[in-house]
């Protein structure tokens, strides 16, 4: 289990993502308050954000975030109209190591993920790489599952998609299918930096917490997502559970229904 947040909107600081909220991510890497299968995210961080040319940044660490003496000059030095954040708890069986650290990002698109899928040592694993180009397989370079199901994504865009909320869809469904529809949590953000799609979303588990903000006072324009609310705002919206949803700056959020897996 992890942590994760998002925002898209008029550019602003890593700090102001990532650090300056009451219940900011970083504070929920040893504070959190939802957390049902961990008591801490202290097994690495990263973010992830759309540079000057459009292509993804991305900066992770194997260490908790509070022991990153880089953290508060990057907060400042860095900007960006799209940020996406994770706070990791690794799952039990996996390396804590930059290669397993989220967010993942490939060119113009970058996810984060929190959740599991289990089913990757019964078969899962090779079902889904299957599914993968010589290329998208060339390009894995970790062992977690989220970075699996990251170039799922990636697949689905190459192969038939012709949206990212078409090719999360599709990416969901090959995850659950390939993993024997074992027990699954997939909340799942992902942004191109023009668009957030994301997910609240299990199997046979209750649904981990997240929560979006349309229009918060202290991120004028902007949208925000989390997994735990960033403080007190009233504006907070719990994101309804097996769902999928579409922001887009100055549009109104669109949302469909996941339906669950047929046995």
């Amino acid at each position: 289990m992890c942590r994760l947040a998002a925002y898209l909107g008029p550019p602003i600081s890593l700090r102001q993502f990532f650090l300056a909220p009451a219940h900011s991510l970083y504070r929920q890497s040893w504070d959190p308050r939802e957390l049902t299968e961990a008591r801490l995210n202290a097994d690495g961080y990263g973010v992830a954000w759309q540079q000057a040319d459009g292509r993804m940044g991305r900066y992770t660490q194997p260490m908790a975030a509070w022991n990153d003496l880089n953290l508060p000059s990057l907060a400042d030095a860095l900007t960006s109209p799209m940020w996406l954040g994770n706070v990791r708890s690794a799952t039990p069986g996996q390396t804590v190591h930059a290669i397993n650290t989220q967010p993942y990002a490939v060119d113009r698109l970058a996810m984060t993920h929190n959740g599991y899928l289990s089913g990757l040592a019964q078969g899962g694993r090779g079902r889904m790489l299957a599914r993968l180009s010589d290329q998208i397989q060339a390009d894995l370079h970790g062992t977690t599952d989220s970075e699996y199901l990251f170039a799922l994504v990636r697949q689905a865009l190459v192969d038939q998609a012709t949206s990212l909320e078409q090719a999360l869809v599709i990416a969901l469904e090959h995850a659950v299918l390939d993993t024997g529809r074992q027990p699954a949590l997939l909340n799942v953000c992902l942004s191109d930096g023009q668009t957030l799609v994301f997910s609240r979303y299990s199997v046979d588990r209750p649904n981990p917490s997240l929560y979006w903000h349309p229009a918060h006072p202290a991120y004028a324009g902007g949208q925000l997502l989390a997994s735990e609310r960033f403080d007190e705002d009233p504006g907070w919206r719990e994101v309804q559970t097996d769902s999928l949803t579409v922001l887009e700056p100055g549009q109104p959020p669109r949302q469909t229904a996941l339906p669950q897996p047929r046995a």
